[in-house]
């Protein structure tokens, strides 16, 4: 049987957080993380799975998407502009940009 992956590709665009790794967490749980130019694949079960990016106390929108077996949901995700580091404190949930990249599979913000 083949398993399930969420997929995130961090673009090298923009300036802000380039030195600092973002955590992934999967289903409310912190399972790695992500770093300027890198692309990171997490292994999980056909279903419906959470996905969010952070640093410190700020990060992305959160995601929910389903996986039947062996689909795979790919995500991108870049810092936003140096100019916007207002979210940091207004706006937490949107300081990491992170957008669905698949098609194939059913992904909804929550």
């Amino acid at each position: 049987m083949a398993g399930c992956v969420i997929r995130i590709r961090r673009e090298r665009r923009g300036y802000r957080d380039s030195i600092r790794a973002y955590k992934v967490h999967i289903d409310g749980q912190a399972v790695g993380a992500v770093r300027r130019g890198q692309t990171q694949d997490f292994q999980v079960g056909p279903g419906v799975h959470g996905v969010q990016l952070t640093v410190d106390w700020c990060g992305s929108p959160r995601y929910s998407v389903r996986l039947g077996e062996g689909e795979v949901a790919e995500f991108i995700c870049w810092p936003g502009h140096v100019w916007e580091m207002w979210q940091m404190f207004i706006d937490v949930d949107n300081y990491i940009r992170l957008v669905p990249a698949s098609t194939a599979v059913q992904v909804e913000r929550a």
